[in-house]
Formats: C-alpha cells, structure tokens, sequence
C-alpha cells in the first residue's frame, strides 16, 4: 500500500526562541490564568457573580501573548467572541 510523504512546508513561519526561565514564567501566568477562570465560573454557578460571566478558559495563551508587548505607546485589544 502506498502512503502520502507530506512534504516540508516552505511556509513555516519561525518559532520563537525562549530560555526555560521564559518558559516556566509563561506556564505560572497562564496557570494563574486558568486557576482564576476555574474560581471565577464556580463562584458564578454559585450565584455569588451576578450578570454574565463570559470564561476564557483554553485561551490563556492569547491572553499571554497579547499582553507580551509592553513598549510605550502598545494598545491592548480584547478579542470578544
């Protein structure tokens, strides 16, 4: 039986290369991250968030990344789904 090579995407765009202390400072926030939205989305289950609560939990890596950019003059955009 034949099998389809998949060929090398010439597309590719670069991976960042990060040290292990960016790393692990990464997965801390973004565990923080998800810590918050996991109490934040029990408390409003239990009525003690009044309104909407709309969790970002699984995006905590957009959160990360659009908060990486901190020079002088950079806009925080919040994406609403």
């Amino acid at each position: 039986m034949a099998v389809a090579q998949k060929s090398p995407s010439t597309d590719a765009k670069p991976v960042a290369d990060f040290s292990k202390e960016q790393e692990l400072s990464a997965y801390r926030t973004m565990l923080t991250i998800r810590r918050f939205e996991e109490k934040a989305g029990q408390m409003y289950g239990m009525g003690l968030i009044g309104g909407f609560c709309h969790l970002y939990i699984g995006q905590e890596a957009v959160v990360l990344e659009a908060g990486g950019d901190r020079r002088r003059g950079a806009l925080d955009l919040v994406p609403l789904r």
